[in-house]
């Protein structure tokens, strides 16, 4: 559901990447018609969609303290660009951004849930203090995720 939710997420924001996770237990059953109801439990939450412009060093800190909470229903995966994950000690190794189209200035777009750019309830203290630096340009899309993620099942013909 991750995977469905961002990648729902950065075709509409036109970013390269985007840091999320399954926001519930809920997955879809390939044959059965998708309901408000379904879509509500899928993303019970209401949260907005911000964008950040990072670099490699500022993402691979970022996803180094989501491996932290891997286990854990907050654990937000990342999707768009190749992250190389050393699995043993839990931490990033290489973060790729050569194949994303804005990485020219060393910066790409990565977009986040407002939960999470809040800091995850306390949990995710690094991301908030690098969402709070000038630099990375956070901005509000004023985009709600589960209108964006109806919006793209509905224009799926």
């Amino acid at each position: 559901m991750s995977a469905v939710i961002s990648r729902a997420i950065a075709a509409k924001t036109q970013v390269s990447a985007v840091v999320h996770g399954t926001l519930s237990q809920i997955s879809w059953l390939s044959d059965a018609p998708l309901t408000e109801a379904i879509l509500f439990e899928t993303i019970p939450y209401e949260n907005s969609i911000g964008v950040a412009e990072l670099t490699a060093d500022e993402i691979r800190a970022i996803i180094d303290e989501q491996l932290k909470h891997r286990k854990s229903y907050v654990f937000n995966g990342i999707w768009g660009i190749n992250v190389v994950i050393d699995p043993a000690q839990q931490r990033t190794v290489s973060v790729l951004l050569g194949d994303s189209p804005d990485a020219a200035d060393g910066r790409v777009s990565v977009a986040f849930n407002s939960w999470v750019i809040a800091g995850g309830g306390g949990r995710f203290p690094i991301l908030r203090r690098i969402l709070r630096r000038s630099a990375t340009r956070l901005r509000d899309t004023e985009l709600q995720t589960r209108d964006i993620v109806r919006d793209s099942m509905t224009n799926l013909g």
